[in-house]
């Protein structure tokens, strides 16, 4: 199953915010800025989010949501959630990021005034994990299916069939996040940039981020 990363809905925060220097300002945050910005994301906490003044109590929300928005959007482009599953889904995503394991390390600022944030992380085992078992109870119920069409049986539409496969990822994830697995700690540098005096994160650095974190890829 493909996630599609929340990051790109950072850059709705981005245009939301205007984080611009003046000679007023105290030393950007950077570290404290992509922390608030990756507990509103994964955890659903938007304390530093209001705290550092990143955006509203409505935006961080609207961030959050649009994350999980993305993953909805990236499971139905190949398989239709069942309607009175898609509830279920998007707590499941929730519930999904909010097992990330990261901590966001200091701050070390660039001769162009942007930042490189090391972040660490452990990446969760999950995906890999409800795959392979997926894979095999599907192998499963196929046969199933196929041994009952040869005895006469009745085999379900593509409908029934797509409903019964995302109840078994459903429930195969659902259990696996009960006993969730990590693997060892690893590290990535996050870029935060200075773009017409406003800070943003670099994209492809927040994607490698979220790539390492739900162990997507690696």
């Amino acid at each position: 199953m493909k996630h599609r990363s929340r990051i790109l809905t950072v850059l709705a925060v981005m245009l939301m915010t205007l984080l611009t220097l003046s000679g007023c300002q105290k030393e950007f945050d950077a570290s404290g800025y992509l922390k608030a910005i990756l507990d509103n994301s994964y955890k659903h906490d938007d304390t530093a989010f209001l705290e550092q003044k990143i955006g509203t109590e409505e935006q961080a929300e609207e961030l959050f949501q649009e994350g999980i928005d993305n993953n909805m959007d990236a499971m139905t482009a190949s398989l239709s959630i069942p309607e009175d599953q898609e509830a279920d889904f998007r707590t499941l995503f929730e519930d999904i990021y909010s097992k990330a394991d990261y901590t966001v390390g200091e701050a070390e600022k660039q001769d162009d005034d942007s930042y490189v944030v090391t972040v660490t992380y452990r990446p969760m085992e999950l995906f890999s994990q409800v795959e392979t078992q997926l894979t095999e109870e599907v192998n499963n119920l196929t046969e199933s299916y196929m041994q009952d069409a040869m005895n006469g049986g009745e085999v379900p539409d593509e409908e029934t069939l797509t409903a019964e496969i995302m109840q078994l990822y459903k429930d195969l994830t659902n259990a696996q996040l009960e006993n969730l697995t990590y693997g060892d700690e690893q590290s990535c540098q996050v870029r935060i940039e200075l773009n017409d005096k406003v800070y943003t994160p670099n994209t492809d650095d927040l994607m490698t981020l979220e790539n390492g974190i739900l162990g997507i890829g690696v």
